[in-house]
């Protein structure tokens, strides 16, 4: 199974709201679902997203009202057998790995935004997963999507998941 991730788009025009669509069309038209890590900021960016697959997404510190009412702070979302948190994150970028780590227990990995930097590492045995920035260079100067790769096992724990990260 493979999952699209995508963070920190920041979406409030209609000219953003087009490059969005441009963007998931090209990169996400083989994705089994969709991670959205926090910040579309207007709600419309989800409707484009989930006009290509499942999508879920959680909220960020810039989304606008009527996001947040209906976005959660963070979720648990089962693929396979593995656990995935899903958080954006808050604070200054350093450290910011570890406290979102610290937002889950027993998961397999944990899917954030916020700094608009990739990350993509293990931290024993947890995989820690940041797509970066896909349209805002605020704090970056190249913008990403990420992929989280799931092969099934025929054991009782988590399948593997790996992560890539894809430069736009």
């Amino acid at each position: 199974m493979r999952v699209g991730v995508i963070s920190d788009t920041h979406v409030k025009t209609d000219e953003e709201l087009n490059l969005l669509e441009e963007i998931s069309r090209c990169h996400f038209k083989d994705v089994d679902m969709i991670f959205h890590a926090g910040d579309m900021v207007d709600l419309r960016a989800l409707k484009v997203l989930r006009r290509v697959t499942r999508t879920i997404a959680v909220r960020g510190n810039m989304d606008f009202p009527e996001t947040k009412r209906v976005l959660p702070e963070k979720t648990v979302v089962k693929v396979g057998k593995c656990k995935i948190g899903l958080i954006h994150g808050r604070g200054p970028a350093a450290g910011l790995p570890e406290r979102v780590r610290e937002e889950f227990e027993n998961v397999d990995c944990v899917v954030f935004g916020h700094s608009h930097e990739p990350f993509n590492r293990d931290i024993d045995g947890v995989l820690l997963f940041n797509p970066g920035s896909a349209m805002d260079k605020i704090f970056t100067t190249q913008n990403s999507v990420g992929f989280l790769d799931i092969n099934q096992s025929t054991e009782e724990c988590c399948d593997k998941i790996s992560g890539k990260i894809v430069k736009i």
